[in-house]
Parts: C-alpha cells; sequence; structure tokens
C-alpha cells in the first residue's frame, strides 16, 4: 500500500521519501518513482520488549535526521506501529505537519 500511495503522490507532482524497515525493497515488476530510505538498524521485536525506550530515541533521531537531509516538508505515517510515535515527535519538533494512517484489514 506505501509503494502505491507514494508512487500516486510522486505522479501529483510531490517529492516522496519513505522511510521502512531493514529488508524492504521494490518487487521486481513494480517501478519505483520515490526516495527509499532503508532503516538498516531496525530491530522491529524491539518496539515491545525492554528495549523499546532505547529503539524508541534511535527511530526519532533517525526520522530527525531524514527530516532533514530529504527537506521533509509534511509526514503521514502508513505503518503506525513501529515509527509512528517517534516520527509524530520529530515532526511536531520542527513543525512539520504529520499524520497518520489506519486502515483495516
Amino acid at each position: 500500500m506505501a509503494h502505491h500511495l507514494a508512487n500516486a503522490w510522486v505522479d501529483q507532482g510531490e517529492r516522496v521519501t519513505v522511510l521502512a524497515p531493514q529488508g524492504a525493497c521494490t518487487p521486481a515488476d513494480y517501478s519505483r518513482r520515490y526516495a527509499l530510505v532503508e532503516d538498516f538498524l531496525s530491530q522491529v521485536k524491539c518496539r515491545e520488549c525492554t528495549q523499546a525506550t532505547a529503539e524508541e530515541k534511535r527511530i526519532h533521531a533517525l526520522l530527525d535526521m531524514v527530516l532533514v537531509v530529504h527537506e521533509i516538508t509534511h509526514v503521514i505515517c502508513l505503518h503506525p506501529f513501529y515509527y509512528g510515535l517517534p516520527a509524530i515527535s520529530a515532526a511536531l519538533a520542527r513543525r512539520i505537519p504529520c499524520g497518520v494512517y489506519f486502515h483495516g484489514f
């Protein structure tokens, strides 16, 4: 879903950067027209273990760097479990509008 939305925004003239956990890729039969930043240090299972606070701080620092380097002007969290709270925190600290997208199964 993130892939299709990102490409749709690019088609509308937006510059899009997607931050994704390690191992993220674009399937061979898909075209990717957005920037993909792979979080090589991501450890999704740490968001709900004893290391959750440290992982949240790491994510916040990473997102802050991505916001600056990629000159991000808006943030939307499509999979809020892992990046959601740190993304919102980093965006708000820089006064960047942000939103979270929830969807059913």
